[in-house]
């Protein structure tokens, strides 16, 4: 699964795995062409704040969450699998970062290490 700031740039990433969706609370279906078209609107007419984010899952539905402690609400439906089980919160993966001066594990959005002020590339 994968996160996006704007529904736009998630519909973009979901075009790539999927070609049709249905709207998870309506008889509404798009193809690539309208769900791009209708994100864009989106996107224009209400702006998320900072903590919202779009999720994208592999089999390219398109859920939004509030912030990173809500439930995804999963707003579109791959057309061809709308029994798809897909989950309930996003988890983003951990990426272990180490200090390349003295192999601390530091913060993946670390700039320096925290241990011998190192910076991080």
């Amino acid at each position: 699964m994968k996160k996006f700031s704007t529904l736009f740039d998630a519909s973009v990433f979901a075009s790539s795995k999927c070609s049709y969706w249905k709207f998870s609370t309506s008889d509404d279906y798009y193809d690539k062409i309208s769900l791009s078209e209708i994100a864009k609107v989106h996107d224009q007419e209400s702006i998320a704040d900072e903590d919202s984010y779009y999720v994208v899952a592999d089999s390219g539905a398109i859920g939004f969450c509030e912030d990173e402690d809500t439930d995804i609400d999963w707003l579109f439906l791959v057309r061809d699998n709308l029994d798809e089980s897909l989950p309930l919160t996003y988890v983003a993966k951990t990426v272990n970062k180490f200090c390349s001066n003295c192999g601390r594990a530091v913060k993946s959005d670390a700039r320096f290490c925290t241990d011998c002020g190192s910076k991080l590339g």
